[in-house]
């Protein structure tokens, strides 16, 4: 069995795919690996050129985009590594990353899912781990009226600061965490076995969340490593379609509330999630009013439909659907 199974996904974004492997290629020098890369419906010839030029990357193709988790889902039935790792093709590993990430779990038998300390293109730190896992109390940093009418102020800050980790000093030392982002995120093969792949009823947004609860609920620990290193040039893919990916984040969180935390706190959420909506709508129509280009009307138009979509969700999901495709 191989020490590592990197799963990467793809979807019209062939440069930072190749930037991607190529670090893997030349930064992990002390562990076995295998690299399966899923192309999710590409037009930008991304498979052909890695067949042509990285004969050793195992590639699933898929006709159309079916999604972060279901396209991930593909590459971890296929896994063989003793751990696989979700790496956003939108990354690029530092010298001994992988490395490291093998070497401190086999170290630390109690963790299940592992993360690292993740940089900007430019350098700045991204603040990549979260203190508590999605609930009431966190729900007000993100589209709610606190968010909309005290954003930045001691009141905002301080829901925010219940959800993220924001003090540097927590990056800077190993730790138990509650959950990391999804764009490096690595999985013991046990606690695959135990509590199974991604749920793909989250398209995509929160699958992480979920896959680290249901770690944590059955026993495993999730841990923050400082030493590896990774660069992060964020969310490429999801920028093609902004709007709808919007919808997307939304219908998450409502999915992994109903999952976890039942009727009353979904209730709060839609509560929460409904009037913040309707303050934006609010601004966005001010803005619609105002004396701005023409290009940039167009913008808060789309953002405007996709909100009021959003608040039609708020109001009568689970019975609300998202087209993904």
């Amino acid at each position: 069995m191989i020490d590592l199974s990197i799963c990467i996904l793809t979807w019209n974004t062939k440069d930072l795919t190749v930037k991607c492997i190529e670090s893997i290629l030349k930064n992990t020098r002390r562990i076995t690996y295998e690299i399966i890369l899923v192309d999710n419906g590409s037009s930008d010839g991304v498979s052909e050129y890695i067949k042509t030029y990285f004969p050793v990357v195992r590639i699933i193709r898929n006709e159309q985009n079916i999604g972060f988790t279901r396209g991930n889902n593909q590459a971890l039935k296929i896994a063989s590594g003793r751990y696989s790792i979700l790496l956003n093709n939108d990354t690029e590993v530092g010298k001994n990353c992988l490395d490291l990430m093998v070497e401190f779990m086999d170290r630390d038998r109690d963790v299940g899912i592992a993360c690292c300390r993740m940089y900007y293109p430019d350098g700045t730190l991204y603040y990549n781990i979260h203190t508590s896992f999605p609930r009431w109390s966190n729900v007000l940093a993100e589209r709610s009226i606190v968010s909309e009418l005290f954003y930045n102020t001691k009141l905002h800050k301080y829901f925010y600061n219940k959800y993220y980790e924001t003090e540097k000093e927590a990056f800077e030392r190993d730790h138990y965490i509650h959950w990391g982002l999804g764009a490096f995120l690595v999985v013991r093969k046990e606690v695959i076995e135990q509590i199974s792949i991604l749920d793909e009823r989250l398209f995509i947004y929160f699958e992480e969340i979920d896959w680290c609860k249901r770690a944590i609920d059955a026993g495993w620990k999730i841990k923050y490593y400082t030493e590896p290193v990774v660069i992060h040039h964020t969310a490429k893919s999801i920028v093609q379609e902004y709007p709808k990916m919007t919808q997307v984040w939304h219908h998450s969180r409502f999915y992994f509330f109903s999952k976890h935390y039942g009727w009353f706190s979904m209730l709060f959420l839609k509560v929460v999630t409904g009037t913040g909506i309707l303050i934006r709508l609010y601004k966005y129509s001010r803005e619609l009013k105002s004396n701005i280009l023409e290009a940039e009307k167009q913008k808060i138009r789309d953002m405007y439909l996709t909100y009021k979509k959003i608040l039609k969700m708020s109001i009568f999901y689970p019975y609300y659907k998202v087209n993904y495709e």
